[in-house]
């Protein structure tokens, strides 16, 4: 998630927050299992609605939103960059160093204090050793935990060869972990994309829906084939925005009955092979990302894209904090939640609205903090 802003692309500008709001989603399904038998025997019961809502919104609907930001990064970042100059790409590598960077070391390290300080408390108070901080963060992976703290979702693609998701242990900066090492890459990817051009997009887009890749932590599919997918538009000084809404009557009418099917094989047939799985989402990303950005060009067309500056700004901070934030959203509202699956959906949708509304104002307390601080 590029904290550029896009002054000429209002839409992209936009779509920020929308995206962030999704990513919230994403990691709010919670912890109660899924009854998929409810589904053939009941499948109006509150029960199966409350199911069936958090597979939609959490699980199947937000596809688009981190390509999205690996499209929006790629995009920006190839500006200036159309054709090779490695003084604007230093320039470039230089800035990235304080706006991702930087912060990806803070959050995980924010979070690591956050996950010690039970036992910080109980060293304090002298009801624990040292040595149970060191077995805690040995546990989080030591210095590991910074690249690989997390491992989860492992399929076994067309070649055989096992692809495992991993991230840090702050999980949701796994973005900007990719994002930091397709930003390494891009000299590379600069010439792939103007020798090989929309071939070797294809040749991307093939392995990022087999998900044919190295499997190396860091280095992934999803990030090169959007960020590079983002910087050939730059580079054909094409407009993304434009060229989206322009396929709006395609993908419109593709992306709801992809999503339909795919929601129908979560919900009747939950067994199905996580490979093949996968291979369904990423087609239905494919659809999705420019149905959402053909979206808010229709908003921009029809003059609808009434936001605050400050609201767009505020989206990587929300991207950053919301894992904390939410864990206060789901408490503040749970002694007023009766035991019954309509009140259980009622709390779903309004968690992450509540920790939306949590980052805004801390978010905005923190610019407040530090501009006093400056001279």
């Amino acid at each position: 998630m590029t904290t550029q802003t896009g002054r000429d692309y209002p839409a992209i500008d936009w779509l920020r927050m929308p995206l962030a709001v999704c990513v919230i989603f994403i990691h709010s399904f919670g912890t109660r299992e899924v009854n998929y038998d409810l589904f053939l025997s009941d499948p109006w019961s509150w029960e199966s609605v409350y199911n069936t809502v958090r597979i939609f919104l959490s699980s199947h609907f937000p596809v688009f939103a981190v390509p999205t930001f690996f499209l929006i990064s790629g995009f920006f970042f190839f500006r200036h960059l159309e054709r090779w100059n490695w003084q604007a790409y230093g320039d470039k590598l230089r800035k990235r160093v304080g706006t991702i960077l930087l912060p990806y070391i803070f959050w995980n390290l924010f979070h690591c204090v956050h996950l010690c300080w039970p036992t910080l408390m109980k060293i304090a108070h002298g009801t624990a050793q040292w040595d149970a901080l060191w077995r805690l963060v040995k546990s989080l992976g030591g210095w590991h935990m910074l690249w690989t703290g997390s491992y989860h979702t492992q399929v076994v693609n067309v070649l055989g060869i096992t692809m495992v998701n991993t991230a840090p242990v702050l999980v949701p900066m796994w973005f900007l972990r990719d994002l930091m090492v397709v930003i390494l890459f891009v000299p590379i990817l600069h010439w792939l994309l103007r020798k090989g051009g929309r071939w070797f997009l294809a040749l991307l887009g093939t392995c990022l829906v087999l998900r044919i890749w190295i499997p190396l932590p860091g280095f992934s599919t999803e990030s090169t084939f959007w960020f590079s997918l983002g910087g050939y538009f730059m580079m054909q000084r094409r407009d993304l925005v434009a060229d989206c809404y322009r396929i709006r009557r395609y993908t419109w009418v593709i992306w709801p009955l992809l999503l339909a099917f795919t929601m129908w094989v979560a919900m009747y047939r939950p067994d199905t092979d996580r490979y093949l799985v996968v291979m369904i989402q990423r087609f239905l990303a494919l659809v999705a990302v420019p149905s959402v950005i053909a979206f808010a060009a229709m908003l921009q067309h029809k003059g609808l894209l009434h936001q605050p500056a400050w609201l767009a700004k505020s989206a990587f901070w929300v991207y950053c904090s919301h894992i904390f934030l939410r864990k206060i959203a789901i408490k503040l509202p749970l002694p007023l939640v009766p035991h019954a699956y309509p009140a259980y959906l009622a709390h779903y949708l309004l968690v992450p609205f509540l920790t939306l509304f949590l980052c805004l104002v801390t978010h905005q307390l923190w610019v407040k903090v530090t501009s006093r601080k400056q001279p």
